[in-house]
């Protein structure tokens, strides 16, 4: 598990994966808006996450998700120039290095 920002207050990873297993979603997605603009590239990653929210029965969860979508959108993207990477899907991490073309 990753550290929190406060002892009571959950990181953007661990507010995503209460989304994965449907609790407190309106309560969740809110938490989530008070994190951005930090949390914008979690919030980014987790799109398979937030998109079936989007057609949720609940019309305020379905508000709710489409504001934070249209937030995060709304962020600008950093720039990145090559590095290392981690691709994350399931609990798995793969690490990778990303490289900048040779322009020779």
């Amino acid at each position: 598990l990753r550290p929190t920002m406060a002892d009571d207050a959950p990181d953007a990873t661990a507010l995503l994966a209460q989304l994965r297993v449907g609790t407190s979603q309106l309560a969740v997605l809110r938490a989530l808006r008070e994190l951005l603009p930090g949390a914008a590239g979690e919030v980014r990653s987790a799109m398979h996450v937030l998109g079936p929210l989007l057609c949720s029965d609940d019309p305020e969860i379905a508000e709710e998700a489409e504001t934070l979508l249209e937030l995060v959108q709304q962020l600008p993207k950093p720039e990145f120039a090559g590095g290392r990477r981690c691709f994350s899907w399931e609990g798995i991490d793969v690490e990778y290095w990303e490289l900048e073309p040779d322009e020779g």
